[in-house]
This record gives C-alpha cells, sequence and structure tokens, in this order.
C-alpha cells in the first residue's frame, strides 16, 4: 500500500511537469492542460487527506469512515454492496505504515519518480532508434505523451495492456503525421518489448546467480522463502 502511494503521487505529478515543459516550448495541449488540474488536484487532495490519517488515530478512523461513505455511494450506483469496514481498515494502514511514511515519502516518491523519468527516457530512446528525430518529434512533446499515460494509468480501468499504448500512438502520429505512422507503432513496440520482456531474462540471470551467490557464502536458508515445500 505505502508503495502503491508513492508510485501514485509520481504518476500524478508527471503531467504537471509536462505542462511545464511544454510551456517552455511555447506549445499549448488543452486536453494535458485539464489533466495537469486534475492531477494537481488529486495530489492535493490525497496529500491533506494523508496528513489527516497520519495525525491521529481518531483522524484516521473519521478518514476512513468518509471514505467508506463514498465507495458505498459510488458501489450503488452499480447496484454493488461494500461491506468492508473502511473506519478500521485506515487505522490498520495508519498503524502499520505510519512510521515508514514520515521517515521515507522523499526517499519513496522520488525513487518512484525516477523509474517513471526512465520509462520515458527508454520511450524517447526507441523513438530516435527507429528514425523519428527531435525535428519531427520533440523531446517535451514525447514527454507529455508519456506523462498522460502515466496519469491515465492511475485509473484501474484505464491500466490496462494496449490502453497506453493507444494513447502513445494516437498523440504521436498527431505529432509526426500519418506518414510515420510505421515508425510511431515501431517505436512503442519497441518500447514496450525492453520495458516488459527483456527484464524477464535479464532478472532470470540475476536470480540465478543470487542463489548461487547465498549458497556459496552458507546462507541457505534465505532461499526457504523461495523454494516449494516438500510433500
Amino acid at each position: 500500500m505505502v508503495s502503491w502511494i508513492f508510485a501514485t503521487a509520481a504518476k500524478l505529478m508527471m503531467p504537471i511537469g509536462a505542462v511545464l515543459l511544454l510551456a517552455t516550448r511555447r506549445i499549448q495541449n488543452d486536453d494535458l492542460d485539464l489533466l495537469a488540474v486534475i492531477a494537481l488536484v488529486m495530489v492535493v487532495v490525497g496529500a491533506v487527506l494523508l496528513y489527516l490519517v497520519l495525525r491521529s488515530p481518531e483522524l484516521a478512523e473519521r478518514v476512513g469512515r468518509a471514505l467508506g461513505r463514498f465507495v458505498r455511494w459510488a458501489a450503488g450506483l452499480f447496484r454493488k454492496e461494500v461491506t468492508t469496514d473502511f473506519g478500521r481498515l485506515v487505522s490498520t494502514f495508519r498503524e502499520q505504515s505510519a512510521d515508514v511514511i514520515r521517515s521515507g515519502w522523499l526517499v519513496g516518491i522520488s525513487a518512484s519518480l525516477t523509474g517513471q523519468l526512465l520509462a520515458f527516457l527508454l520511450l524517447l530512446l526507441s523513438l530516435r532508434f527507429v528514425g523519428i528525430g527531435a525535428d519531427a518529434l520533440h523531446w517535451q512533446v514525447a514527454f507529455g505523451a508519456a506523462a498522460a499515460v502515466a496519469a491515465v494509468s492511475v485509473i484501474p480501468i484505464f491500466n490496462v495492456p494496449g490502453i497506453g499504448e493507444a494513447i502513445l500512438i494516437i498523440v504521436f502520429n498527431g505529432a509526426v503525421g500519418p506518414e510515420s505512422s510505421d515508425q510511431v507503432a515501431a517505436a512503442v513496440f519497441v518500447f514496450r518489448v525492453l520495458s516488459w520482456l527483456a527484464p524477464i531474462p535479464f532478472g532470470a540471470v540475476i536470480f540465478s546467480r543470487w542463489r548461487q551467490w547465498v549458497r556459496e557464502h552458507g546462507q541457505a536458508d534465505l532461499l526457504e522463502a523461495f523454494d516449494e515445500p516438500e510433500d
């Protein structure tokens, strides 16, 4: 839950930064401006609620009950019933996470934001790799598209494979023109291969080497959590 809070905050900061970057090139995008305003409001509201939750157990309980009323109202629109005790849920979250958030919020958000920026760098390199240069698509515009995808992915129904790719392709095609649509599709494909598939074999190699190092240094007990129990 704590890591989700940090990751969400970083994603919502992206469109705010994108609007500022586009302003330096005097590029205005009404959709991105609106998205940045919504993201800013969500960041402020989220920060205030988090502050209230961390301030005292009583406030955490009250915030949880208010959240529960909102969730039940929203679920009622879809004729769904929610029985979760949100007051207790938020209080438990406070008990388990308060110290971590207070001491590590800056590091956590910075790490999450760094991850978002590295993903954008990978996207930009993919665009340049397929031949879409800065004269056709400036990096600020590419950052705006990446920021839009990051912000939209905060909404669970949009955080599914294909939605982000479609947004990137639409924005990039609008910027470079239909004659470069094949290059845009190729760039997005390369980006997703590198960001989704490439880490799997790399991670497998690292994990295998880590297991070997653990055995060689007599710390095999660390592997118990990864080994299947014997019948």
